[in-house]
């Protein structure tokens, strides 16, 4: 079974299953790694290699930058789940590598751009300007983000999401509520809120994990306390939002307000670790003692978040954390609209709201006081919303979960490339309600 050539890459099955590409040598670390982004639509044929056992899964040493004279060329990362599928390289059958990969979190594809640098790493969670996992293949059509085909298809209407989290409030401590008139006289009026956002679970830290997992129960572990995260308090799942986005070539970042470091697995001052979901999954973290170093590339401080705007430089899904005071958890609403109005929340206000990035931003609240029903806020470009700013549809935690899987195309309508099968939904998730009715018809994928 031969793959079809691809740029000026071609791959061939066993025996032989070698890469070649013109003006390098068949062999090569370039050209044994050379557009597997590009052959996400061939998905399947990886997958029947990696059974023939033509492929292996890659150490942490091979994810190494490989340069020309200088100048970034081909680095494809792909980090797989189990032992499934990997990166192809020439016939080699699963060795006894005992360096521990973690799952499928990130496919990075780094090709050559004469004149220019890379301006990232595997590790930064970040992407070039005008590689595959901006939104271009390699054929110079959009990427639809759809695990089928590129080719002839339109951009997606939603390329970016932002989320932002609040605390423990009912609607109508914050809905109607005097002091909020930021959120009530502008937000409120110009964007799309929802009037039946049921709460969850209790306390904070489930709902947060929730929000990445579509429940607090991960199968191997039940998330019922606001304990710091560590070995017995995580969950080894791989089965999760930002794992699912890594598997299609999608990026992510979190910002934490007053992150004291190492990713954020231990509370100190303003900064609780219950309200960083991704420390407890240890696909994320690697190891509680030691966290790795794609934890602390993909969990920032806040701070960062307004160089990241100025550069352009921003992950596809996007989580901010203000601290304990401006979350709401510890402070009034005055202090929340306060984080609201400041100036890096506006430019992302005025990111999402600039047609031609998008982009959608979330404001949600992790879970309601007494009612069961808790405010949340969708801005995006007003002429891709629904337009009646109430939305009556309910909707609950996992609605965000399903709403995320279908704007980046890993539901079960798209296919897993690490498997060859339908992606599944994230547990709740399968029976939620989306954010469809917030937008106006064909604005929502």
């Amino acid at each position: 079974m031969d793959i079809p050539t691809i740029g000026n890459c071609a791959w061939r099955a066993p025996p032989r299953a070698t890469a070649t590409c013109s003006g390098q040598a068949e062999g090569s670390t370039e050209a044994k790694v050379g557009m597997v982004f590009a052959l996400k639509r061939v998905a399947q044929q990886f997958v029947a290699l990696a059974r023939k056992g033509a492929c292996r899964e890659r150490t942490p040493r091979e994810k190494e930058a490989v340069t020309n004279n200088g100048r970034s060329t081909v680095t494809t990362v792909i980090m797989l789940l189990g032992s499934t599928v990997a990166a192809c390289s020439s016939g080699v059958a699963p060795d006894a590598e005992t360096t521990p990969t973690p799952p499928t979190l990130e496919v990075l594809a780094r090709h050559k751009d004469a004149g220019s640098t890379d301006s990232g790493t595997a590790d930064s969670g970040q992407v070039d300007s005008g590689t595959a996992d901006s939104g271009a293949n390699d054929s110079g059509a959009a990427d639809t983000g759809n695990g089928g085909s590129d080719s002839g298809s339109s951009a997606p209407v939603i390329q970016k999401v932002f989320y932002l989290m609040e605390e423990n409030r009912d609607s109508n401590q914050v809905y109607g509520s005097s002091d909020a008139p930021y959120i009530n006289d502008t937000l409120m009026t110009t964007y799309d809120y929802a009037s039946d956002y049921t709460n969850d679970v209790h306390p904070s830290e489930p709902n947060y994990v929730w929000m990445e997992a579509s429940n607090n129960n991960c199968g191997d572990h039940t998330f019922t306390t606001d304990n710091d995260p560590s070995k017995s308090n995580s969950t080894a799942t791989t089965d999760h939002l930002v794992n699912y986005l890594g598997r299609v070539g999608k990026t992510w970042k979190s910002y934490q307000e007053n992150l004291p470091g190492s990713c954020g697995i231990s509370s100190s001052g303003e900064y609780a670790a219950k309200h960083n979901p991704f420390v407890f999954f240890q696909d994320v973290v690697g190891s509680y003692t030691s966290p790795s170093s794609f934890c602390t590339s993909h969990i920032v401080d806040y701070s960062q978040l307004a160089t990241d705007l100025a550069n352009d430089n921003l992950a596809d899904f996007i989580e901010i954390t203000p601290n304990l005071c401006d979350d709401g958890h510890d402070c009034s609403n005055p202090s929340v609209e306060t984080f609201l109005q400041s100036s890096t929340i506006q430019s992302v206000i005025n990111y999402v709201t600039t047609p031609t990035n998008h982009a959608v931003l979330v404001i949600d609240w992790d879970e309601s006081e007494s009612t069961n029903i808790h405010p949340m806020l969708l801005i995006a470009p007003t002429s891709t919303l629904v337009g009646s700013h109430a939305v009556a549809t309910q909707v609950d935690h996992s609605s965000f979960v399903r709403s995320i899987q279908r704007i980046f195309s890993v539901d079960p309508s798209h296919v897993d490339p690490t498997t060859g099968l339908p992606f599944s939904w994230l547990r709740s998730a399968s029976g939620a309600s989306d954010f469809s009715t917030f937008f106006a018809p064909g604005q929502f994928p």
